[in-house]
């Protein structure tokens, strides 16, 4: 499917939900003036597909590994959180179920309305909230259901659309001591969101980490801010 088709079904997508009378700003925008939201876009559009057609005979497989798991596609579901349930009140059992029957990991945000007991192998990305005896009390409600569990360390101020910011009831930056202390205490794969530096990017691989997530939070967090992609290109992968 080309752009011009993603952007027709997108285009259905939002009509049918401003007929549901839903606020689509809350799921479209991105901070203040946008320039992080359209970079996003740039920066994609940028890539290009180099052709390969002359090849032996050969059957096309897009599995990968993902933390020793073994998954149909390296294509999985961002983490999204309590604003979605806005679209569906099956939203997070739809996105648990699908994933599974795909092959491929499910990734879920926070908060969510769900009980976190009723779904089963999935990713939790947790806020940094500022009640850090929560955090705790939250991985190990998934410590029996979930195949990791991490923290969105990039919205620690916050989630912002335009100029209204959303708290999620108190977050607060986490030290690199108080994620590892955090981290210590699972016996799940532990994984950071919202890397988006050089920097921020070796300390997280230097505290042992098991994977950790490129991310500008979709342009919600910060105006001006880099690509993920941008980013990309000059880190150490190891």
């Amino acid at each position: 499917m080309g752009f011009d088709g993603i952007e027709i079904i997108r285009e259905k997508a939002l009509r049918e939900l401003e007929r549901r009378g839903i606020k689509v700003s809350v799921l479209e925008c991105g901070t203040e003036t946008e320039i992080t939201l359209r970079r996003n876009r740039e920066a994609l559009e940028k890539i290009g597909i180099k052709m390969h057609v002359i090849h032996e005979d050969f059957e096309p497989d897009t599995s990968t590994e993902f933390l020793g798991r073994k998954l149909t596609s390296p294509v999985m579901p961002a983490p999204l959180s309590g604003v979605v349930k806005s679209v569906s009140r099956k939203c997070y059992r739809t996105i648990v179920d699908n994933s599974h029957e795909f092959g491929v990991l499910p990734w879920l945000g926070y908060p969510i309305q769900d009980n976190i007991e009723d779904f089963r192998d999935f990713i939790w990305i947790i806020k940094p909230l500022k009640d850090r005896k929560k955090i705790y009390e939250e991985i190990e409600r998934a410590e029996k259901f979930a195949f990791a569990v991490g923290i969105d360390v990039d919205s620690a101020a916050g989630v912002k659309v335009k100029y209204n910011i959303l708290s999620y009831g108190g977050l607060s930056p986490l030290s690199q001591k108080e994620i590892q202390d955090i981290a210590s205490t699972t016996k799940l794969p532990f994984v950071l969101k919202g890397i988006l530096s050089e920097k921020d990017y070796e300390a997280a691989i230097n505290a042992g980490r098991d994977a950790v997530v490129l991310s500008n939070h979709g342009g919600r967090v910060l105006d001006s801010a880099i690509s993920p992609i941008e980013l990309l290109q000059n880190l150490d992968i190891r």
